[in-house]
């Protein structure tokens, strides 16, 4: 498969899909927000006072957009033997301007249409009141605000919401401002935060403006964008290369395996190269391109490895762009650039007695085909910097680790695989790799839910606190069936403690049989 895969998913998955104050006392129920993933929050048309406008009891949403309506029409363009090849492409063109046009922005970021998230502030987004209102669809994250009324109660368990299209900046002031609304609504000092991709970049991004200020408890974020992703950096330079089509098919089957709106995706995967050529012709369009590159949340994915760039092949500049430049610049120069400045700003927190903690997908190749990934997101950036051979290598023989923030000689953070240097990354101590996690995909894997559980509300704090969940492991989905380890080493080792090596049926519904186990590279009975 041709090197535009690598924009269909960009483009149609990421649209989808300090001092700290006293911890909280344990009888005390801290009140949770959840950060949403990538284009989460719905966004609805406004009125010139800013409130979202009605017709017929009905609030008019510009997002989300009926994919599964684009997904039929372009299906019925590849199949209309009339049109030629550039009559095709500019076919598919208009209808994908058709549909993105509400979310088209000026030239300096700011939106060409006047949209709001709904629903939004501390009090809209309160579970509890959502519940109460017939509104359960706009509770985010359902699989961790499911864990989190569990544990305090769906009054305090709260979705964050904003215009996505926004930058960095912006989102981090914007978090700020809805914490402070969840403070004084619940009584509470301190909240804890969960985000998710999207929502991991912007609450990091919220930890390394505002975060001094220790309104914050603990914080996780899954799959975070923490320093973007090369997907987009190569959207906004022009490089696309060959992608990996069955980890994409792979990774449209597990996530949307409940959602029959994304059908259509999978059938245009599979269709004749010739077509998919089409189809990426038209992605990469200019006339497509012109309202797509002004959003300033794409800016912000760019990793700064591809930001010069990205900046020249776009032209993106002070005199034509101004606050979006502007702001995207500060957003690279302050967070996104070696990862250093994170990096020190997220130790002066867990110094300060913040807990945070990242959780990395990887195992896949990445949508460009170059870098060890969840699929969308770089393990190397949703790390905040981890040192990671390309997809599919090794380190070189001899290779020892890099020790740039973890300089303990006694923490080992290089992977079993021998492929991922976890002491260079943001959080060394407190960022766990889950090989064979796909972008977001935590609810299928039971494994990351109790990180997750164990690490907001009960004594995980970080790789070396507990045993069963080393810095290093495999996703324990379902769809994977099988799940094997040594019985008394971490996960990917082993030594002379082991007594069993032990296989395990994850799958809901089917049996195994294990034919035979076999032992490549050790002397091992």
């Amino acid at each position: 498969m041709k090197k535009v895969l690598a924009v269909i998913l960009s483009a149609l998955l990421l649209f989808s899909v300090m001092s700290i104050g006293v911890v909280a006392q344990e009888e005390e129920k801290v009140p949770v927000v959840i950060l949403q993933g990538y284009s989460g929050p719905s966004l609805a048309y406004a009125d010139e006072n800013g409130e979202p406008i009605v017709v017929d009891g009905e609030v008019q949403l510009a997002w989300p957009l009926n994919f599964d309506d684009i997904g039929t029409k372009i299906m019925g363009l590849l199949a209309d033997v009339t049109l030629n090849q550039n009559e095709l492409g500019d076919a598919i063109v208009d209808v994908l301007q058709e549909y993105f046009a509400p979310l088209e922005m000026h030239p300096d970021g700011t939106s060409k249409n006047n949209l709001v998230p709904y629903p939004s502030g501390a009090a809209a987004t309160r579970a509890s009141t959502l519940i109460e209102n017939g509104m359960e669809q706009y509770i985010p994250e359902a699989v961790v605000a499911e864990m989190a009324i569990a544990e305090v109660g769906a009054e305090n368990v709260f979705g964050f919401t904003q215009d996505w299209r926004q930058s960095q900046v912006n989102s981090a002031a914007d978090l700020d401002a809805y914490i402070q609304e969840v403070k004084e609504l619940t009584g509470a000092e301190q909240v804890d935060l969960y985000g998710l991709s999207h929502g991991g970049q912007y609450g990091t991004s919220y930890l390394y403006y505002y975060g001094h200020k220790g309104d914050v408890r603990r914080a996780m974020f899954g799959d975070p964008a923490t320093l973007g992703t090369s997907a987009v950096g190569s959207f906004f330079t022009g490089e696309y290369v060959d992608a990996n089509l069955e980890d994409v098919v792979k990774f449209i089957e597990h996530g949307f395996e409940h959602e029959k709106d994304w059908e259509w995706l999978l059938q245009l995967l599979t269709l004749d190269e010739s077509i998919v050529e089409i189809v990426n012709s038209a992605l990469v369009n200019t006339d497509l391109l012109e309202g797509i590159v002004l959003i300033p949340s794409l800016w912000d994915f760019v990793p700064h490895n591809y930001f010069e760039d990205a900046l020249e092949y776009v032209g993106l500049n002070a005199e034509d762009n101004g606050a979006l430049y502007a702001d995207t610049v500060k957003y690279h120069n302050d967070i996104s650039n070696s990862g250093l400045n994170l990096a020190n700003t997220l130790s002066d927190l867990k110094v300060g007695g913040m807990r945070i903690g990242y959780v990395a997908g990887c195992g896949y190749d990445s949508v460009n085909g170059k870098y060890n990934s969840d699929i969308l997101i770089d393990t190397y950036l949703c790390s905040g910097g981890a040192t990671c051979a390309p997809f599919g290598e090794t380190f070189e023989a001899g290779y020892v680790q890099n020790g740039l923030i973890c300089d303990n000689p006694a923490h080992y953070h290089i992977s079993p695989e021998f492929n991922i240097d976890a002491s260079t990354g943001a959080l060394p101590d407190s960022t766990w790799y889950v090989t064979g996690q796909g972008h977001g995909q935590y609810f299928n894997d039971p494994y990351t839910r109790e990180i997750v559980c164990k690490f907001l509300w009960e004594d995980l704090d970080s790789v070396y606190d507990d045993e069963r969940f080393p810095q290093f492991n495999y996703s324990q989905k379902h769809a994977d069936n099988v799940y094997a380890y040594f019985n008394n080493t971490d996960a990917g080792y082993h030594s002379s403690a082991d007594t069993e090596f032990v296989v395990e049926n994850l799958s809901n519904t089917s049996p195994i049989h294990v034919i035979c186990v076999e032992v490549n590279g050790a002397d091992m009975d």
